[in-house]
């Protein structure tokens, strides 16, 4: 089965589509639904949708295609008939977005820990680029001061 969850714009939404072809409803009663309930849908987002061009006739009409967020499929849910299809479609939906949602907090904590690393890192490489800088300028204090301590034997050389 095709996955009920997707990540769209950043945000985990399923399709009116994909609710329609797992459930076998109507688009179009679907559809319906959504425009009934769209207050109480709202209340946990803007509904989404995109608009397709579809032949109606001799010219084209626009369809809205539908993501309903997490709230707002659960809430959606509610709304259809408990046969045994969509029964089994609430918990699957249910179930992959917790599975979707766990995934991706278990992504984001490792892309922070690998953060938190990338930055120890840089600082020791930082501090370790300090402690170079600062030996490289006691060295060249050091060969400073032997060439001045230089001079000053061969200064003395010439007046013996």
């Amino acid at each position: 089965m095709q996955s009920l969850v997707i990540n769209r714009n950043s945000k985990l939404v399923t399709s009116l589509q994909k609710v329609a072809s797992v459930t076998s409803s109507n688009v179009v009663s679907l559809q319906r639904l959504i425009r009934s309930h769209k207050t109480d849908l709202e209340k946990f987002g803007t509904l989404e949708y995109d608009e397709q061009k579809v032949t109606a006739g001799a010219g084209y009409t626009k369809k809205k295609l539908y993501y309903l967020n997490e709230q707002q499929s659960y809430l959606f849910i509610t709304f259809l008939k408990n046969t045994q299809v969509v029964k089994q479609f609430k918990i699957a939906l249910i179930d992959e977005f917790f599975k979707m949602k766990y995934s991706q907090v278990s992504t984001d904590y490792q892309l922070q820990r690998e953060n938190i690393e990338l930055k120890r890192t840089l600082n020791r490489l930082l501090y370790n680029t300090e402690d170079i800088n600062r030996l490289k300028q006691e060295n060249l204090n050091y060969y400073e001061q032997l060439d001045t301590a230089k001079r000053k034997l061969q200064q003395i050389k010439n007046i013996l």
